[in-house]
């Protein structure tokens, strides 16, 4: 339903540069000007539209209203990284829980997102006894706002330095809180968020389970799928919604350092196995089931018990989230026994 609107909206603006340029050729010099500034409305009103559309697909995060009503805690936290960058967090728990450990689960957002997107999942996590925490990666949400220079396209910077090398430092900062339960700690991503998920969160060992919804298998893989390549089509819109915000070549020159297609191999895939979880959904309009789910799990062979694949849902898993939450919180219990 709003695809289709958004897809009209778009013919209509399209048809109107067209008369506009047509216009600007043929009119007078009052034709022209009035023409002008009726793009630069028709322009302004189809930046918003974008907008609204994203939030209605993502959901709108940005008020926590119901936060006190559920007994959860927030606190405002601050990571430092590698460079002089500092992250903007959330650390959820229940306001009984005091100074005891619990078990934790880190939920990264995917590209330009923000850390209070995925509350819905992480909501229900901390009333059933999990902290959680919810980071704004480099170039995103509130640490863009404090550290304007920095990009959502910061992938990968220098080693240490970086959206996918900043998981590190993020770890780092869980080790210091005594409500942390260190053997115990977990990691949630979605779509860019899981993709760091399995290609970083996967080879630190203090992360002991990872579980990647809607991922992504390779940056190059997305760019250049002929899903993504059909003009008007959904997935052509949101790859040039996504391309206006980021250097697709940017990324595209680290995609080998960033992707789990460059970090998984036929050799090292046993040793993760174990401890990842997928989701992803046939319909997904973003990250195509067959250019990313498939050669991952080609690859990774999980068994059938450590993967959820919906019928419908797309990218943002919308209409799945009770199914999604319960699947998560039981993955979650299988190894965190004592919650």
């Amino acid at each position: 339903m709003y695809f289709n609107k958004l897809r009209l909206a778009l013919i209509l603006a399209l048809s109107g540069l067209v008369l506009y340029i047509f216009l600007f050729i043929f009119g007078t010099w009052g034709v022209r000007i009035l023409g002008t500034l009726f793009m630069l409305v028709i322009g302004g009103f189809m930046w918003i539209f974008l907008q609204l559309y994203f939030i209605s697909i993502q959901g709108d995060w940005a008020n926590l209203v119901d936060v006190p009503a559920m007994g959860i805690k927030t606190e405002k936290v601050v990571i430092p990284t590698a460079d002089e960058v500092c992250l903007s967090g959330l650390f959820l728990t229940l306001k009984h829980h005091g100074t005891e450990v619990h078990p934790t689960v880190l939920i990264h957002h995917g590209v330009t997102g923000m850390k209070e997107h995925p509350f819905g999942i992480a909501a229900p996590l901390v009333v059933n006894g999990y902290n959680v925490l919810l980071v704004d990666a480099r170039g995103h949400g509130e640490t863009r706002q404090n550290y304007p220079t920095s990009r959502p396209d910061d992938w990968y910077i220098t080693e240490s330095t970086g959206i996918f090398p900043d998981l590190t430092r993020i770890i780092d900062y869980l080790t210091t809180r005594k409500d942390v339960d260190l053997k115990q700690i977990a990691m949630i991503g979605t779509s860019m968020g899981g993709g760091l998920a399995l290609s970083r969160g996967a080879q630190d060992p203090r992360i002991k389970l990872v579980i990647a919804l809607s991922p992504f298998w390779s940056w190059k893989v997305y760019q250049e799928s002929p899903h993504t390549q059909k003009i008007l089509s959904e997935p052509w819109i949101i790859r040039t919604f996504i391309n206006l915000q980021v250097s697709k070549n940017k990324i595209m020159s680290v995609d080998s350092r960033v992707s789990p297609k460059g970090f998984f191999t036929q050799e090292n895939a046993p040793k993760y196995r174990d401890r990842i979880r997928i989701i992803h959904a046939r319909n997904d309009q973003v990250l195509n089931y067959e250019d990313h789910f498939l050669p991952m799990q080609n690859l990774l062979k999980l068994p059938p018990e450590h993967v959820l694949v919906l019928e419908e849902g797309d990218h943002y898993l919308r209409g799945q989230e009770t199914l999604v939450s319960t699947q998560v919180k039981r993955w979650l219990d299988e190894i965190f026994p004592r919650v």
